[in-house]
């Protein structure tokens, strides 16, 4: 789920912006696990109560029996957020609950590292999580993303990046925060809860914070160069959020990477050249552009529409359409009948009404699955239309 390292490090003449890297660089499971016995939880609890008695993590390893790589790992002599064992390596971290059977809250939460995300790609790390948990002793039911952090990574002229820009976003959410260094603008910090999204100079943040320098070899470059900026832009999607884009299961994860992209590169943030112009005159800034279409999956995606949204539009149709058949029963309604002492038959009267509608529209079958198709098409993105107008600074 990366794009192959560029050959160059700097930009042609013709090119705004180039993404150096794309992927998932953090990713959290919730995984039902059904437990054969208590053997492991036995074995757990020995380790975590040496944890405790040395004030100090536990090492061990899980040796597999799928030939991989042993699982070296430290107990930690204390649980996170209501469960009882917490495992942690350079790998991943697992925190595992004190129950056999599957229940409400998840069995174990696994946080998977940016190193392995990177390094083995999101599929590979999965079916290590499902190796790691047979050997373990359990039998995993249901796996489920439970945050997932999207980036990019872009090659950028330094003169685009600037404090200026916090006057270009165009976002839905009602924080957002520039961040300087020395008096140097760091990165911007955009929302917060179920979504948000960061704007940060990569290499910076690795030099001072995280000491990622693997990262240059996903690059494949060695530095940086003059008068570029290789800025990442990234989104965190909470369970909450994945679950109104279609996202609940790992399987429609992987199936919807595109459409989560584009959705939170056009619809929940972009950037414009004037913001104060009405929406169908802003211009999206041409490096965005290479941004909204440049994560893999994303260029021929449409843009998720979040389920809330899908159920708001539902509710007012359906008030509008029973307002409508109210308006046909009423002039099909026989002037001799209108006692209004009696309750009508809502279901009948609107069969009726529907009926009569038909034979008034002539439509046929082929006609009528075409006009919802079209709309099938529009609803995929509510507002598509109007939003044509956007386009790219130079042109009308």
């Amino acid at each position: 789920m990366t794009n192959s390292p560029p050959a160059k490090v700097k930009l042609d003449e013709n090119e705004c912006a180039r993404v150096m890297a794309c992927g998932i660089d953090w990713l959290t499971l919730a995984i039902d696990v059904r437990w054969e016995s208590k053997e492991t939880f036995d074995r757990l609890a020995k380790l975590k109560d040496s944890a405790i008695a040395d004030e100090a993590d536990q090492p061990a390893q899980l040796d597999m029996d799928t030939g991989s790589s042993a699982w070296q790992f430290n107990v930690k002599p204390h649980g996170a957020g209501g469960y009882e064992w917490l495992l942690v390596s350079a790998e991943l971290s697992m925190k595992i609950g004190n129950w056999l059977e599957p229940k409400q809250r998840p069995s174990v939460m696994v946080n998977v590292r940016s190193e392995t995300l990177w390094t083995h790609g999101p599929a590979a790390a999965l079916v290590r999580v499902v190796e790691l948990l047979k050997v373990l002793g359990g039998e995993v039911v249901t796996i489920k993303p439970s945050r997932v952090d999207l980036c990019l990574d872009l090659l950028l002229p330094e003169h685009e990046w600037t404090p200026n820009l916090i006057d270009s976003f165009v976002t839905r959410a009602r924080d957002i925060s520039p961040h300087f260094q020395y008096r140097e603008l760091s990165g911007f910090s955009i929302g917060r809860g179920k979504i948000s999204a960061r704007l940060y100079d990569k290499p910076r943040e690795i030099a001072t914070k995280s000491h990622k320098d693997w990262m240059y070899d996903v690059w494949g470059i060695s530095a940086v160069a003059e008068d570029h900026r290789i800025i990442r832009i990234e989104y965190q999607l909470r369970r909450e959020v994945l679950i109104e884009l279609s996202c609940r299961t790992w399987d429609q994860l992987c199936k919807h990477l595109g459409m989560l992209w584009k959705y939170c590169a056009t619809c929940w943030l972009h950037l414009v050249d004037d913001r104060s112009r009405h929406h169908t005159q802003q211009i999206v800034l041409p490096w965005w552009d290479v941004v909204a279409s440049g994560f893999t999956g994303a260029r021929d995606a449409e843009p998720g529409v979040r389920e809330k949204t899908c159920k708001a539009h539902l509710r007012q149709l359906a008030s509008q359409t029973i307002g409508l058949l109210g308006s046909i029963v009423a002039l099909l309604r026989p002037e001799s009948r209108c006692d209004f002492g009696i309750v009508l038959n809502m279901r009948s009267s609107i069969h009726l009404a529907v009926n009569e509608a038909i034979k008034l529209t002539d439509l046929n079958d082929r006609e009528f699955t075409r006009r919802v198709e079209r709309k099938q098409a529009r609803n995929r993105h509510p507002g598509k239309t109007s939003k044509k107008t956007v386009g790219h600074r130079g042109q009308s």
